[in-house]
């Protein structure tokens, strides 16, 4: 088993949420009802997946690739929509064409940096790390994520990615998440 491609099932749960605030983003701009309240709390709440997928990444997986392979770069998020969804009190024509474009902009940036991650992060920890390493980084990068996030976070994951997909994390799961008896409970019970 390959336990870093698992890492990939989150990128693909943001890409479609992404997708789906994109959309929403649009319907406002284009004068459709939109409640501007979820909205930013379905940002919020992706804004922190992705600080800690990133804090995770730069602590974790690019720790241990700069060991044996040099000059991996990471990217970074710009914070705009936020400060826009933040101040979001006017709604002229102005902010709803600034919103939906931050959306799309945000939407592109996140699912490139995502995409680049698959195609040359992941292919070199499965290259340059066995089996037993490949899961204890999954590990580590999950431990690097603080606990109420995960709580929320791996609910959101599990309902986010198909049947196929969530079988696939747990079984991964079940072989990286430590023997602890009330550890492995509470992590499947958030799946």
């Amino acid at each position: 088993m390959v336990f870093v491609n698992s890492m990939g099932q989150p990128g693909s749960a943001v890409c479609s949420e992404l997708e789906s605030l994109h959309r929403l983003g649009i319907e406002f701009a284009t004068g459709h009802h939109v409640d501007l309240c979820l909205l930013r709390e379905r940002y919020r709440f992706l804004r922190s997946i992705y600080k800690h997928h990133c804090n995770a990444d730069d602590e974790v997986i690019f720790s241990a690739l700069d060991i044996r392979v040099k000059n991996v770069a990471q990217t970074t998020l710009f914070d705009h929509l936020f400060e826009l969804l933040n101040s979001a009190t006017e709604i002229d024509e102005s902010h709803r064409r600034e919103l939906s474009s931050s959306t799309g902009a945000l939407k592109t940036s996140v699912s490139q940096n995502l995409a680049k991650e698959q195609k040359q992060v992941f292919p070199l920890l499965i290259e340059k790390f066995k089996h037993k390493e490949q899961a204890y980084i999954v590990w580590r990068f999950l431990c690097s994520i603080p606990v109420n996030m995960l709580a929320v976070f791996l609910p959101w994951l599990a309902s986010s990615i198909s049947i196929d997909e969530s079988k696939e994390l747990q079984k991964c799961l079940s072989k990286i998440v430590p023997g602890e008896k009330l550890l492995q409970q509470v992590i499947f019970t958030w799946l």
